[in-house]
């Protein structure tokens, strides 16, 4: 899920607290209104931090 679009929609609750968020979070995922995000691989973590590390 992408943060923006979770807080977009926790922002519009009236009361914010660690309860409504995770009914507000819980909301989000029943209803299928994110979007899904890349995750790079662990090979591609590690042969940025090696190629970073060089220069």
């Amino acid at each position: 899920m992408e943060a923006r679009q979770v807080n977009a929609v926790l922002s519009a609750m009236r009361n914010q607290t660690d309860k409504t968020d995770a009914r507000g979070i819980a909301q989000v995922l029943r209803s299928g209104w994110y979007s899904k995000v890349f995750i790079k691989s662990q090979e591609a973590h590690a042969y940025r931090t090696r190629s970073v590390g060089d220069a």
